[in-house]
Protein backbone atom coordinates (compact mmCIF):
# COMPACT_ATOMS: atom_id res chain seq x y z
CA UNK A 1 0.00 0.00 0.00
CA UNK A 2 1.26 3.60 -1.19
CA UNK A 3 -0.38 6.23 1.42
CA UNK A 4 -1.09 9.32 0.10
CA UNK A 5 0.11 12.54 1.41
CA UNK A 6 -1.61 13.53 4.74
CA UNK A 7 -2.79 11.57 7.71
CA UNK A 8 -2.97 7.23 6.66
CA UNK A 9 -5.03 5.37 8.72
CA UNK A 10 -2.64 1.82 8.94
CA UNK A 11 -4.83 -1.15 10.36
CA UNK A 12 -2.43 -3.08 12.96
CA UNK A 13 -1.82 -6.94 11.88
CA UNK A 14 -3.25 -6.15 8.09
CA UNK A 15 -1.41 -3.13 6.78
CA UNK A 16 2.53 -1.87 7.74
CA UNK A 17 5.16 0.63 6.72
CA UNK A 18 7.66 -0.79 4.78
CA UNK A 19 9.76 1.65 4.22
CA UNK A 20 9.84 5.27 4.34
CA UNK A 21 11.35 7.09 1.04
CA UNK A 22 12.32 11.34 1.29
CA UNK A 23 10.62 12.47 -1.96
CA UNK A 24 12.62 15.64 -1.58
CA UNK A 25 15.82 16.65 -4.17
CA UNK A 26 18.89 15.12 -2.68
CA UNK A 27 22.43 15.06 -3.30
CA UNK A 28 24.91 12.12 -4.07
CA UNK A 29 28.55 13.01 -4.20
CA UNK A 30 30.21 11.04 -7.40
CA UNK A 31 33.74 9.54 -6.53
CA UNK A 32 36.54 10.26 -8.70
CA UNK A 33 37.09 8.33 -11.52
CA UNK A 34 39.78 8.23 -14.58
CA UNK A 35 38.77 8.68 -17.63
CA UNK A 36 40.74 8.73 -21.19
CA UNK A 37 39.86 11.21 -23.96
CA UNK A 38 40.20 10.49 -27.51
CA UNK A 39 43.59 12.55 -27.63
CA UNK A 40 45.23 9.60 -25.24
CA UNK A 41 45.21 11.94 -22.14
CA UNK A 42 44.20 10.98 -18.90
CA UNK A 43 42.12 13.19 -16.66
CA UNK A 44 40.47 12.73 -13.37
CA UNK A 45 36.56 13.32 -12.72
CA UNK A 46 34.21 13.63 -10.10
CA UNK A 47 30.75 14.78 -10.04
CA UNK A 48 27.70 15.81 -8.13
CA UNK A 49 24.08 13.93 -8.82
CA UNK A 50 20.78 15.80 -7.52
CA UNK A 51 18.20 13.48 -8.03
CA UNK A 52 14.42 13.54 -6.68
CA UNK A 53 12.12 10.40 -6.39
CA UNK A 54 8.97 10.54 -8.09
CA UNK A 55 7.59 6.87 -7.25
CA UNK A 56 8.47 6.06 -3.91
CA UNK A 57 6.66 2.08 -4.55
CA UNK A 58 9.41 1.53 -7.51
CA UNK A 59 12.25 3.26 -5.93
CA UNK A 60 12.16 1.13 -2.56
CA UNK A 61 10.96 -2.44 -4.38
CA UNK A 62 12.51 -2.18 -7.29
CA UNK A 63 16.07 -1.25 -6.72
CA UNK A 64 17.67 -3.26 -3.33
CA UNK A 65 20.18 0.02 -2.79
CA UNK A 66 18.62 3.35 -5.01
CA UNK A 67 22.12 5.53 -4.13
CA UNK A 68 24.60 2.90 -5.45
CA UNK A 69 22.13 2.45 -8.45
CA UNK A 70 21.89 6.05 -9.25
CA UNK A 71 25.93 6.45 -8.48
CA UNK A 72 26.18 3.39 -10.81
CA UNK A 73 23.80 4.87 -13.80
CA UNK A 74 25.60 8.24 -13.61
Amino acid sequence: MTGSPGLNLIIPYFDRVGRKVNMMEQVIEIPEQEVITMDNATVGVDGVAFYQVFDAAKASYEVSNLQQAIVVLT
